[in-house]
């Protein structure tokens, strides 16, 4: 949608879609009641429905996430968090005790995605500083200074915000037609440290039989890697395929890959 400013999550994360956002809004359904963000992630897609206006249900298993935004519903308790993260100066104890855990949830998950991230989140010519071994080297704050956390507040504030298996957030709409839901599940066959569970094909099949269910009234759309097996398991369903391009810690190491959209209306 031309003219709108798209905005940032607070904390860079894997997956995330603010590349990929004008693809998003491109091919939504019109006439949006309420948008569910089935993996929510890192916040980004969830975050620009929002801030349209549109009512949003923000959904992910990762619980440091799930805490992130409840924290960012409150003023009181976001400008806490924003002290508690300004007040960090990294040194050789305190990256172990803030990598452990001792410090907080939010300070591990917003400390941890500075330092491992390849590119700054809200510069994306400058390197993220990275704890050097043996060092007690972090050349700037934890939050870059064009985050401040309060401006996500009125944007987060009337979200609703669960911690469910995609499966019930599926059924949950399943006869909503004003609902809009948007998928974006893990890899395939991959798995992370959050998660303690593969996302698979199976998992990605029920997806498709939900969407291609001619009792489901929801709208539907699902961002998966293309690959020859989603692009011929899902081709009735097809709505674009477009290219993403990835460098390896922000350097010439280039490749790209396509992504497809996939809708059931």
């Amino acid at each position: 949608m031309p003219g709108i400013k798209r905005l940032r999550a607070p904390i860079v994360y894997q997956g995330g879609k603010f590349k990929e956002i004008h693809h998003i809004f491109e091919h939504e359904p019109s006439d949006i009641g309420t948008f569910v963000d089935v993996f929510g992630g890192g916040g980004v897609v969830a975050l620009n429905f929002s801030a349209r206006g549109v009512s949003t249900h923000y959904n992910d298993l990762f619980s440091p996430l799930v805490l992130m935004y409840q924290t960012l519903q409150d003023q009181a308790a976001t400008e806490a968090l924003q002290k508690r993260l300004d007040s960090i100066t990294p040194s050789l104890q305190e990256h172990a005790a803030i990598c452990c855990g001792e410090k907080g949830v939010l300070e591990r998950l917003f400390y941890i995605t500075r330092c491992t991230m390849g590119v700054d989140p809200h510069y994306t010519k400058t390197p993220t500083p990275r704890f050097r071994e043996r060092t007690t080297e972090l050349k700037t704050s934890i939050l870059p200074p064009s985050v401040k956390l309060v401006d996500y507040v009125p944007h987060v504030s009337k979200w609703r915000i669960t911690q469910k298996d995609f499966r019930d957030v599926l059924a949950e709409y399943k006869d909503d037609a004003d609902a809009f839901l948007y998928c974006d599940p893990p890899y395939v066959s991959k798995t992370t440290k959050q998660y303690t569970t593969a996302f698979t094909t199976a998992d990605l099949l029920q997806i498709y039989e939900f969407m291609k269910d001619p009792n489901t009234k929801c709208r539907v759309m699902l961002n998966v890697d293309y690959t020859g097996w989603t692009r011929e398991v899902f081709a009735d369903l097809l709505r674009t395929a477009y290219p993403v391009t990835y460098g390896v810690k922000g350097t010439a190491n280039i490749y790209q890959k396509y992504h497809l959209i996939l809708t059931n209306y």
